[in-house]
């Protein structure tokens, strides 16, 4: 689970293999994409110990609850153990009245196994209800065939328990230190087999919502176990016995391209002052070549995002069978497996070669300045949003941004084949905005098809699990926009929250869950006190804002694009607009009158935030009209069907399976 390619991807140190054995084709596409071996050095087979897993041989008790927490390396050396958070939240979580309740309302019998890297710990959980062991002094595969429930947080041994369909819960407290920057080889809330918990609260939850419920409630994870392991059977072995066989040796210059030495060398040539100028130089050359007209590169949020219009479109064609090559530029892997898709990392040899290859690019926001489109190539400009506030060359003077800026911006536009707009209104701001020649497309926004859609309420509760949120509280969004003056660096931003989260959770903690969901320019991180994880939630990295506003029950901005969105929704927004003259007369200014046309109360304090929050239930019905009707105005288009129409209108439909 945890990213190790460090260790065990082909160019690792120590580590020259031939033969690389997985135990499904999701877990081959993780070997190839992120550990870079190539598909004929990849066998499906299972692993040899999988075998064991479906003997009949040990009954099944439903009532043992099996917990196997692993370890971390920062807690083997530690004096001061009983202080960790490992510690606190696993002891709280055995020893909490709420769990106590659990164990004794359903009869459960609770097996708790540290890993042998924390053997010296074992005596600190001895006052636990549980019988505590460590793993590999007992037969960890015994219990897993014989417990009914099991909960971990990272351990590979939830896997093996999930192939056997039966619950699994995970407990991940500590994500964000435990994955660090590199992240993980999944995609942590829609592939692991068992719902994610964060908070020991919604751990209990989750339990008792179980135990009431039963297994059957489990059914689409078990799904998803059988995409992670599909052999029902006892003949690993066999498998692997026979891709061995037939494995072959590496070649010595195979060997050498994915030796350290020369990882490292390529790490400095990216990072060398000749890089961007050679990478210049290739993407001219490589624009000689003829054009593939059966490629199409999708770019979102620089390369760092799966989402937006880009992503709404890349999927219509899919549904369409769609058989042109599509290149995402993604710096990870994308959710699903497509045959005619490949990901390419931003800025990359690969990225350039695409680019100047390609008939078709799609982008919301503007790919490199210096590369041009070839002459008859079609570039897709679908943009992120309606503007409110006044951009590029509709401002005086333009803060946090270097002299060249505008220039490179304009450049990069006139690039652009099409503009997406929403509206009339947007079709004016953009046209003084960017001074661009593109034909514009008045089809509405792709990325908001969802919203419009007659079904969207249904989509809610599964997006509320995923997101692990308490059934009993209703939802804030807070989506607040990047303040220019408070440039770090280049295209990165700083922000603080502008209200107190302890005032927040005394005044309405009981009623409402506060996501926060900041600018994807702001590089700082929100910092949130462990006691209140319950009660606000930094969402900042979901890439899909739209189920955001889909769990939301009202919004809160300030001067973000979003509210034109979620205005789609018919549901209640309130402006905090804290700094309004400001960002009004010296920042950027508005293409609309702020005060009197904008879809709710504008607020300038915190006392009026939260006291706006406390009438939304009583203002609901006159707040959401509001938004109905400007939507109506702001985005007339909207009506779930906008991808259907670019694609008809940009790419030609012969391309396809059917």
């Amino acid at each position: 689970m945890k990213w190790m390619t460090k260790t065990y991807g082909k160019a690792a140190a120590g580590f020259s293999t031939d033969l690389f054995l997985t135990s499904s084709e999701r877990e081959k596409s993780m070997i190839v994409e992120d550990f870079g071996y190539s598909p004929d050095e990849v066998e499906v087979t299972g692993l040899s110990r999988f075998d064991s897993l479906f003997d009949s041989d040990v009954e099944t008790k439903p009532k043992q609850l099996l917990i196997l927490p692993t370890w971390r390396d920062w807690l083997t050396t530690t004096d001061r153990f009983m202080e960790t958070r490992f510690f606190e939240e696993w002891h709280g979580f055995l020893n909490s009245p709420e769990f106590l309740d659990l164990c004794r309302r359903f009869d459960l019998d609770v097996v708790f196994g540290l890993h042998p890297n924390m053997r010296q710990h074992i005596g600190e959980f001895s006052d636990s209800p549980a019988q505590v062991f460590v793993q590999g002094e007992v037969n960890v595969q015994t219990l897993i065939k014989q417990s009914g429930i099991m909960i971990t947080d990272y351990s590979s041994a939830g896997l093996d328990f999930s192939f056997l369909h039966k619950p699994l819960l995970y407990f991940q407290f500590d994500q964000s230190r435990f994955f660090g920057k590199a992240g993980s080889h999944f995609d942590l809330s829609r592939e692991l087999p068992g719902p994610v918990n964060t908070t020991r609260s919604s751990l209990i939850s989750q339990l008792d919502r179980l135990l009431s419920n039963g297994a059957s409630s489990f059914d689409r994870y078990f799904e998803r176990a059988d995409s992670l392991y599909p052999f029902r059977d006892q003949n690993n072995r066999e498998r692997i016995i026979h891709a061995i066989a037939n494995a072959k040796r590496r070649r010595k210059l195979d060997a050498l391209k994915n030796s350290e030495p020369v990882q490292i060398a390529k790490k400095r040539l990216r990072r060398n002052k000749r890089y961007f100028p050679t990478m210049k130089r290739f993407f001219a050359t490589a624009k000689k070549l003829p054009i593939a007209e059966d490629t199409i590169v999708f770019e979102s949020g620089l390369g760092k995002q799966y989402s937006d219009s880009p992503r709404a479109i890349y999927e219509e064609l899919v549904r369409r069978g769609d058989t042109r090559t599509k290149v995402w530029v993604y710096n990870r892997r994308l959710p699903f497996s497509d045959p005619h898709t490949i990901v390419v990392q931003r800025l990359s040899p690969q990225y350039f070669w695409y680019l100047a290859r390609a008939k078709y690019w799609v982008n919301n926001q503007n790919f490199p300045f210096y590369i041009t489109r070839r002459k008859n190539g079609v570039y897709l400009q679908t943009w992120h949003g309606t503007p409110l506030k006044r951009m590029q060359h509709d401002l005086d003077v333009i803060e946090g941004r270097d002299s060249g800026y505008l220039e490179r911006v304009s450049q990069a536009s006139r690039q652009w084949s099409y503009l997406l707009s929403p509206s009339p209104f947007a079709t004016a701001a953009f046209s003084t905005a960017f001074r661009h020649n593109a034909e514009i497309l008045e089809h509405g926004y792709p990325r908001n098809d969802v919203l419009a859609s007659p079904g969207v309420h249904v989509l809610s509760d599964p997006i509320r699990e995923k997101l692990d949120l308490p059934k009993d509280k209703k939802v804030l969004l807070y989506a607040p926009t990047f303040r220019d003056d408070q440039n770090i660096s280049g295209n990165r931003f700083g922000f603080d929250l502008p209200f107190d989260m302890e005032r927040f959770a005394a005044l309405h903690g009981n009623e409402y869950v506060l996501l926060l969901r900041m600018h994807v320019v702001v590089r700082n991180k929100i910092s949130i006190p462990d006691h209140l994880s319950d009660v606000v939630r930094d969402v900042s990295t979901h890439d899909n804002i739209n189920e955001l506003y889909i769990v939301s029950d009202a919004l809160i901005t300030d001067y973000s694009s979003v509210f034109f969105d979620y205005s789609i929704l018919e549901r209640p927004i309130i402006f905090f607009a804290y700094d309004l003259e400001k960002y009004r007369d010296q920042l950027r200014g508005f293409y609309l009158d702020y005060d009197s046309e904008v879809p709710g109360p504008v607020v300038t304090s915190e006392g009026e935030l939260w006291n706006t929050v406390s009438l939304l239930e009583e203002k609901a019905p006159e707040l959401s009209a509001r938004s109905a009707a400007f939507a109506s105005e702001y985005a007339p288009y909207d009506d779930g069907y906008a991808a259907q129409r670019v694609v008809d209108r940009v790419f030609p439909s012969e391309h396809s399976d059917s």
